[in-house]
């Protein structure tokens, strides 16, 4: 088998997860690099740190696929003085192309919200909207919010963020809502399903405290970085299979770096 450009690469990475699926104000695509440049390993990443990219380097990538787009707000200075200027020249000493798939990648099929869902055991899985971000669908059994939230605790990775429960803890709680990231927005959407619990993370005071008042499902909020890290091995499989599929070989590795930003719960 022989290696594949970035080019090919991107072309499967855009057939899997649908630039038209992205937000408006999202950032999607190849970051850095060049289509021509050849292939022969690929790191999977929720953030594109520092770090990371001493990963890549290490590890000898060609291509790192990344969740979060490392440019999402426009910058007008990208010189090695910047912590993300630098990270580009060091992408670019290094011939390592950067790819991101980001809300295309939340609303596919196969993509960051259906990950979550797998890794969570739910059945009959259905998107929470006509966007395809968020998705619905029922436990096996009942059971109560304190076990399902230690069940999540013991199924997403380890992390310093703590994981916050609103509601009574006694419940019953079959029909699950997730979405990965920051997913406070589709509160008023998922109070419409009459969902048991709802997943996501980042959610704000406010937000929470209008959903108790409106007697909305018990909430979970979990580590952003935590709740998208599972799609990153369904991301290596599916690309690895396609790549298989078409007479390509690529060695990859998902990082397990934490970058999530906060270090401790105290």
């Amino acid at each position: 088998m022989k290696q594949p450009l970035v080019a090919e690469v991107v072309n499967i990475l855009n057939e899997l997860y649908p630039v038209n699926l992205s937000q408006d104000w999202d950032v999607n695509g190849l970051n850095v690099g060049k289509l021509d440049q050849s292939v022969k390993k690929i790191l999977f990443t929720v953030d594109v740190t520092d770090e990371v990219v001493e990963e890549a380097i290490f590890e000898k990538a060609d291509l790192i696929v990344s969740h979060h787009p490392l440019l999402l707000n426009p910058v007008s200075i990208i010189s090695e003085e910047t912590f993300k200027g630098k990270i580009v020249a060091k992408l670019n000493r290094a011939n390592i192309a950067l790819f991101n798939a980001h809300t295309n990648a939340d609303a596919a099929l196969g993509g960051v919200n259906d990950a979550l869902a797998q890794i969570l055991g739910l059945n009959n899985v259905k998107p929470i909207n006509d966007s395809g971000i968020g998705r619905y669908g029922n436990l096996s059994g009942e059971v109560t919010l304190s076990d399902f939230a230690e069940k999540v605790k013991q199924l997403l990775p380890a992390n310093s963020s703590a994981v916050l429960v609103s509601g009574d803890l006694q419940a019953k709680v079959a029909t699950v809502a997730v979405c990965g990231g920051a997913g406070d927005s589709l509160l008023a959407e998922v109070r419409e399903l009459a969902v048991d619990v709802y997943l996501t993370a980042d959610l704000r005071h406010h937000p929470v405290q209008d959903n108790k008042e409106m007697q909305g499902p018990a909430l979970i909020s979990v580590s952003h970085w935590a709740s998208e890290w599972p799609w990153l091995e369904r991301c290596q499989a599916a690309l690895n299979q396609e790549l298989s599929n078409r007479g390509f070989s690529v060695e990859s590795k998902v990082s397990k770096i934490n970058t999530d930003p906060w270090d401790a719960a105290l």
